[in-house]
């Protein structure tokens, strides 16, 4: 799906990564893919206003025989004139929900956090 509808230059961003280009694009996704043992992301909601599309999603995934991980986030698309992704940008909190997964170490980041606040 991607090789269809994204841009051979397109740029993609999430909380840990900067990538260009189509090919490395698919090449990124593939290799997050193959380290999953399970994985399944569900979209709750999708709104398009112009040339920009907007997801609310979350993404369950083990790695090896570890905890699921349940990951929250939403995702902007913005197309060019011909339909094609041109920018991809993931927010997620990286931490928060995954950490969730391990209750000790939940409640430690969670008093972290909320004394930043």
């Amino acid at each position: 799906l991607i090789r269809a509808h994204y841009h051979p230059d397109v740029h993609f961003q999430d909380a840990i990564q900067k990538v260009r280009g189509r090919a490395r694009v698919v090449e990124m996704m593939n290799r997050f893919a193959a380290r999953c043992s399970e994985l399944r992301c569900e979209v709750h909601n999708a709104m398009q206003q112009d040339d920009v599309i907007f997801l609310e999603w979350s993404m369950d995934m083990r790695v090896g025989r570890g905890p699921v991980l349940t990951n929250h986030g939403a995702t902007k698309l913005k197309l060019d004139a011909a339909g094609l992704v041109v920018e991809h940008r993931d927010y997620f909190d990286l931490w928060g929900d995954m950490i969730d997964a391990f209750p000790a170490a939940s409640r430690l980041y969670r008093a972290a956090v909320q004394h930043l606040e």
